[in-house]
Parts: C-alpha cells; structure tokens; sequence
C-alpha cells in the first residue's frame, strides 16, 4: 500500500504523478484570507472547497484522501467532523477511522505557547485542554496525524519550535503505532527518529508536494 503524506493544499493543488492508495493531509488545506475576521476566512473556505478542493479530488477517484487540521483551517475546527459535509474527504479531529486495515487518528491541536503562526485555528486555550486531546489518543492507533512534532531539536531557542514532551510521552507508548505524520516544519537534522515507528515530516516546504511511504 502506497500513502502519500503532504501539507498545504492552500498553497497550490498539484498533480498526483503515481497511483496512491491514500493521500494524507497533516493540516492547512484550506487558504487563510484574513487574520482578524476569521468568520469571513469561514465563509470563503467553504466556497475554495467547493470551487477547487472538490474538483481536485475528483481527479483521482482511487484515492482516500484524509484530512487533519492546521493553523489555517477555521472552517474544520468550526464544524468539526461535519466539515465532512462539505468535502469530498475524510476529515479527522479527534478521531479515528479505519482505512484498509489501519486504525489512523489526527490530533490537531497545539499546545497554548505554540505561537509561530497566529491565529491558529487549533491553538489550545489552555493546557488543561491539549493533555486531554493527547490523552485521548487511542492505543490501537496504527498512523497518528498531528501538526506539532514531539522530536527533540538540538540547540532549539524558540519553545514552540521545541518537540512537545507530553505528546512524545504518549506517542511512545503507542504500541501498535507504525507512522507518526506532522505538519510542522523542522530541519533535516533536527529530528531524532523514534525506533519503534516512521517519523514522517510533511510539510510541504520540507518534502515538496508530497512524499510517500509504503506500509
């Protein structure tokens, strides 16, 4: 099984060059249109789905695409899993949907210091909140979507740039967990790769449009 694993469709929908079973989205797949007037970035992401997302997706009717959700995307944290509605994928927040087998959840939230892109859409507002939604996280999860990392940087000065160490806790002890996919974007040699699972960076200035794994 080939999935492909990318990050923000908004900055342009390209073409997918192989056969991919799945395409998962770790977050920002709709386009931001203002920072201040979030119900009018709402209004407008409806109409950029239906315009362009949609028939995108028609294009490839072989493949799953599964959604998790990013800074950008304030329609998915407003509707939650009834954005559904409106997209021709599976969108994930907080939940878990089984795909060929696999068992694959998105956590989207961020801790209440990540601030290296406001607004974000899933900014927790308080900490009490994100450990509940890391805690949350099902132990049968086979592929875990989030949009922070919890990997260690080295001579890291920026705490929201910093792997989250309660996320990395409860990813640890995921025992079935085979691919643990982020948005964020992290250097090449920053990342100490887990041993029991792929640690997949998908961010698009990180791998291009998109980059692949066969499991």
């Amino acid at each position: 099984m080939k999935i492909g694993f990318c990050t923000d469709l908004c900055d342009g929908l390209f073409d997918l060059k192989e056969n991919l079973d799945c395409l998962i989205c770790c977050g920002n797949f709709l386009p931001i249109y203002d920072k201040e007037l979030l119900t009018w970035n709402i209004t407008n992401q409806v109409d950029w789905i239906e315009d362009h997302l949609n028939k995108w997706m028609d294009r490839y009717p072989n493949t799953c695409f599964i959604f998790g959700g990013g800074p950008n995307d304030h329609l998915a944290k407003f509707y939650g899993s009834n954005a559904n509605y409106y997209m021709r994928a599976n969108y994930l927040q907080d939940e878990l949907m089984t795909y060929k087998g696999l068992k694959v959840y998105s956590m989207p939230w961020v801790p209440i210091h990540f601030s290296n892109m406001e607004p974000n859409a899933f900014k927790s507002r308080d900490i009490d909140l994100y450990l509940a939604a890391v805690d949350s996280i099902p132990e049968e999860t086979d592929i875990l979507i989030t949009w922070n990392h919890c990997y260690m940087h080295k001579n890291c000065n920026d705490i929201s740039e910093q792997g989250d160490i309660y996320l990395n806790k409860k990813v640890q002890s995921l025992k079935n967990l085979k691919i643990h996919a982020f948005g964020q974007l992290v250097e090449d040699n920053v990342i100490q790769n887990a041993t029991s699972h792929l640690v997949v960076c998908a961010n698009r200035s990180h791998v291009g449009n998109y980059t692949t794994v066969q499991i």
